[in-house]
């Protein structure tokens, strides 16, 4: 056979591969955009979908990224899967969104979610690494063993959120308001600056707090009391004051140096 043969059909072998790969994930047009749409798997890449009213819709598995959703309704929507990498969320309704659950969480790095509302959504797994979520409300949202490494949490609502197990390693957590009573069993908060934070009252069973900059923090009445990771942490002049710390190894590298530890249940 010829080599031109040969290039040609190498050429059309390619095309048929092209076209079979992207077969599964259509482009839709405007006129189905619309509330409770049915968008799975669609191609949503790079599409001007700014103001759009897209509530009650099923994007599981669509491709969003570099899209521009800002101020778009996707109230009670269906993200499940979804990639919106990079897209553009600013001032999005998110409320009752199924953006996450185990397994099947959407992946949001580096999107820009500025004063979203995320109220009541299920966000479980979902992947915010390195998101802007800058002034959002998370009140009442599920963020169970979501991934907010590296975020902008600046001002974020998390009244009511539910914490177990969310994974905020390499965050500045400074300007956050943490509730009290939190419940932060199984996070990870490895690396994060907490300095001056309060975590009174809050829950932090099971915690990994390695490497963890926690100086001048209040932990006063805090639950650290079953399997909190602190190696390296540094707690100077931290509050630990009535603080249940009975089964936490305190001799792993945490810096204490002039923590207040009075009325403390110590190991």
């Amino acid at each position: 056979m010829g080599l031109a043969r040969l290039i040609s059909r190498a050429t059309s072998n390619s095309t048929t591969e092209e076209t079979d790969a992207t077969s599964d994930e259509q482009r839709v047009t405007t006129d189905e955009i619309q509330p409770n749409a049915d968008l799975r798997n669609v191609d949503l890449r790079d599409r001007e979908l700014s103001a759009v009213n897209l509530s009650g819709a099923d994007l599981r598995d669509a491709d969003l990224r570099d899209a521009n959703l800002h101020s778009a309704n996707l109230s009670g929507a269906d993200l499940r899967d979804a990639d919106l990498r990079r897209a553009t969320l600013e001032k999005v309704d998110l409320t009752d969104a199924e953006v996450g659950e185990l397994g099947q969480g959407a992946d949001l790095s580096d999107a820009n979610l500025k004063k979203a509302n995320l109220t009541n959504a299920c966000l479980g797994q979902a992947n915010f690494t390195n998101a802007n979520l800058r002034q959002a409300n998370l009140t009442d949202a599920l963020l169970t063993y979501a991934t907010f490494s590296g975020a902008n949490l600046c001002d974020v609502n998390l009244r009511d959120a539910d914490l177990r197990g969310v994974n905020l390693t390499n965050t500045d957590l400074r300007q956050v308001n943490i509730p009290s009573d939190a419940d932060l069993r199984q996070a990870d908060l490895s690396d994060t600056d907490l300095r001056n934070t309060d975590l009174s009252d809050v829950i932090l069973v099971d915690a990994d707090l390695r490497g963890a900059d926690l100086r001048g923090t209040d932990l006063s009445n805090a639950d650290l009391s079953r399997y909190v990771k602190l190696e390296n942490a540094d707690l100077r002049h931290a509050d630990l004051s009535n603080a249940d710390l009975g089964d936490t190894d305190l001799r792993s590298g945490a810096d204490l140096n002039s923590a207040d530890v009075a009325g403390a249940r110590l190991p």
